[in-house]
């Protein structure tokens, strides 16, 4: 009976455990990915001499779970397709905040000085030449067999030159993740 108070105790003390040890193995490739491809974002427009942002845009045009088994429902020859899961699964992540649910992305963005703040990005992007480029994206998807990831971004650099992608990452044999495609699925 000595033992009920003790494991009572300990459950009250505060884990010394990091956020991506207490993650799931496909939250933890999540983050990783996200973390790689807002890298990716950085270094291509450091290039141009262009500091980024990143921010959240709530759905970023992902679609709903509902809007797609309807899509599904009215064209039967889609289902069962490779890619029909993994789609699901993105729409079942389009409200959870990438920053919100990614540690190693939160702690990048904070320490490399990335502007986050949404007031400040919206007070940038209304000017006729923005200084910045904005990175939006939703935290990716694993597909179940673990292979494959899939996300939704919008890069945008001006009131004129944007895109909105969906993004999908491939695992290798060595366990590294690689951007695979980015398909542009509307451009301003």
């Amino acid at each position: 009976m000595r033992l009920l108070p003790l494991v009572m105790a300990l459950a009250f003390i505060p884990s010394a455990c990091s956020d991506e040890a207490r993650e799931s193995p496909d939250t933890v490739a999540a983050c990783g990915i996200a973390l790689d491809y807002a890298q990716r974002f950085r270094t291509d427009w450091e290039k141009l001499g262009r500091p980024i942002a990143i921010r959240y845009e709530p759905g970023l045009s992902v679609p709903t779970r509902q809007k797609l088994e309807q899509v599904l429902a009215d064209n039967p020859e889609f289902e069962g397709g490779p890619e029909v899961a993994i789609t699901l699964a993105a729409a079942d992540l389009r409200d959870r905040r990438v920053m919100d649910e990614c540690s190693n992305l939160r702690n990048w963005v904070q320490t490399s000085g990335i502007l986050s703040d949404d007031a400040r990005i919206d007070e940038l992007t209304r000017q006729p030449e923005w200084p910045i480029a904005v990175l939006s994206m939703s935290l990716p998807a694993v597909s179940e067999d673990g292979s494959t990831a899939l996300f939704y971004s919008r890069k945008y650099a001006g009131p004129l030159a944007g895109a909105l992608m969906a993004v999908t990452y491939k695992k290798q044999a060595s366990g590294k993740w690689v951007l695979h495609d980015e398909e542009e699925l509307a451009i301003s």
